[in-house]
């Protein structure tokens, strides 16, 4: 689980990353090249380039798949091993099946599940995890 969630976090930094790092430099390039209509083409294919190869890798490796490897193997290890709510496991991996669906269009498949609801989905189950967890009695281990 841990790994998945290793991935996921590298994967949506490579998608967050273009924006902060190449994508500011492309746009002002591009209200510079006001005048050259053959530089202002150059840094759009540039842009659709970097945005597919970005979006590809965070949006459908790192929100997508791994996330949703993450959210399957920790909630189906909980509820095998009774260590979380069986309410808990199941909208959590839930919300793991959500997540897979968003990579369906990039593999041909429908769009079936919007990104704002898979997302908020995951959202709210974070926070619900974290209610529990917080609420949840505390046992006190003694030593021997």
């Amino acid at each position: 689980m841990a790994a998945f969630a290793l991935l996921s976090a590298l994967a949506r930094a490579i998608g967050i990353l273009r924006w902060l790092t190449v994508m500011p430099m492309l746009a002002t390039g591009h209200a510079g090249a006001a005048t050259d209509p053959a530089i202002r083409q150059q840094i759009e294919w540039l842009f659709r380039s970097l945005t597919a190869y970005g979006g590809g890798i965070g949006e459908v490796l790192g929100v997508s798949l791994l996330m949703a490897a993450s959210m399957a193997t920790l909630t189906i290890a909980g509820a095998l091993r009774k260590s979380m709510p069986l309410w808990l496991a199941a909208t959590g991996a839930l919300c793991a099946v959500m997540l897979s669906a968003l990579s369906l269009p990039t593999l041909g498949g429908p769009e079936i599940v919007p990104v704002a609801a898979a997302v908020s989905s995951l959202s709210l189950w974070l926070i619900a995890a974290a209610v529990w967890v917080l609420r949840r009695p505390r046992t006190v281990s003694r030593g021997p």
